[in-house]
C-alpha cells in the first residue's frame, strides 16, 4: 500500500480538528455543499470522513446505508481531485467501501453464477436491502472504472470483467432504475471505449446508451443525467448521425439546471461545460 493511500486511510479513520458533531444531516449538508471548487471538494471530502466514523460505528443495514453515501462521496471527490495520485487512492478507498457492503450479500460471484447468486440475493432479502446491494454494486463499479482509467489502458481491460459483472448483477436484481439507469449507462459507456479486440461493441453501446437516455428524459426531451445526454451524443456521431448528436448536446447546454436531477446539479453544471467545449469541438 502506497504511502498516499495510507495518509488518506488514516485521515478518513481520524477525528476531525473541528468542533462539529458527528450526524448523518451534518455529512448530508456538507455532501450538498459540494462543487468543484476547492472549498466545495473539501466539503465532499469531509462528509466522506463524517460517514466512516458513523459506520464504524453501526452495523447491519444502518451501516450498509452509511458505506454507500461514503463511496458516493469519495467518487466525487476521486473525481473532482486534480492529482492523479490522490484520485487513484480515493478511487480505491472507495471500492473498498463499497465492499464492505457486497460482501455480506455476494461472497463469491464469479463470471459463471451471476444469475444463481442473483437469484439467491432476491430470495434472501428485504427490497431494501436489495436496494442496498445494488447500490454499493454500482458505487463499486463506477470507482473501479475510474480506479482503473487512472492507471491506463491494460488495468482498464484487467478490470472489465469485474466490473461488467457488477452492472449485469444490478439489473438481474431488477435494480437498473437506479442512480438514474447508472448500470446501463456503464455498461453503454464501457461497451463503446473499449477496443473491440477486448470486448467493444458498438451495437451493445447503442442498447445500453440508448436505455439509459430516453428512459431518464425529461418533458424538454433532456435527459435529467448530464452523463446520459453526453455518452449518448458520442455514441450517435460515432454511427455518423452527427446533427442528432449536436442537438443532444445543445438541449442539455441549454436546459435549466432546476429542469435536471436535483442531486446531482453540481455534476451537472460541470457537464454543460463539458459538453459545451466538446460541441465546440465538434463545430470546428
Amino acid at each position: 500500500m502506497n504511502k498516499l493511500l495510507l495518509t488518506i486511510l488514516f485521515v478518513f479513520s481520524c477525528s476531525p480538528i473541528f468542533a462539529v458533531d458527528d450526524s448523518v444531516v451534518q455529512a448530508e449538508k456538507l455532501f450538498s455543499e459540494r462543487d468543484f471548487s476547492v472549498q466545495g471538494i473539501a466539503n465532499a471530502k469531509a462528509a466522506a470522513e463524517m460517514l466512516g466514523r458513523l459506520a464504524a460505528n453501526t452495523k447491519g443495514s444502518e451501516q450498509y446505508e452509511l458505506r454507500i453515501g461514503q463511496a458516493k462521496a469519495l467518487y466525487f471527490v476521486g473525481s473532482a481531485s486534480q492529482s492523479k495520485d490522490e484520485k487513484i487512492a480515493t478511487f480505491q478507498l472507495g471500492i473498498d467501501v463499497s465492499k464492505l457492503v457486497m460482501k455480506d450479500f455476494l461472497p463469491d460471484l464469479t463470471d459463471e453464477n451471476l444469475e444463481a447468486e442473483a437469484k439467491k440475493v432476491l430470495a434472501k432479502n428485504t427490497p431494501a436491502e436489495i436496494s442496498q446491494l445494488a447500490h454499493a454494486l454500482y458505487y463499486a463499479g463506477i470507482n473501479l472504472g475510474s480506479w482503473a482509467e487512472g492507471n491506463g489502458v491494460m488495468q482498464s481491460l484487467k478490470k472489465w470483467p469485474e466490473l461488467r459483472n457488477n452492472m449485469l448483477v444490478i439489473q438481474l436484481l431488477g435494480q437498473k432504475e437506479i442512480a438514474l439507469h447508472g448500470s446501463s449507462r456503464v455498461l453503454g459507456r464501457a461497451y463503446y471505449k473499449l477496443p473491440k479486440i477486448a470486448g467493444g461493441d458498438m451495437e451493445k453501446a447503442g442498447k445500453y446508451l440508448s436505455e439509459a437516455f430516453t428512459s431518464t428524459t425529461n418533458p424538454k426531451g433532456v435527459s435529467v443525467s448530464g452523463n446520459n445526454n453526453i455518452f449518448w451524443a458520442e455514441y450517435l456521431k460515432e454511427v455518423d448521425k452527427v446533427n442528432d448528436a449536436k442537438q443532444v448536446l445543445k438541449n442539455f447546454i441549454d436546459s435549466n439546471l432546476n429542469d435536471l436531477d436535483p442531486e446531482t446539479l453540481p455534476e451537472n453544471k460541470n457537464l454543460q461545460q463539458l459538453a459545451k467545449t466538446i460541441l465546440d469541438r465538434w463545430e470546428d
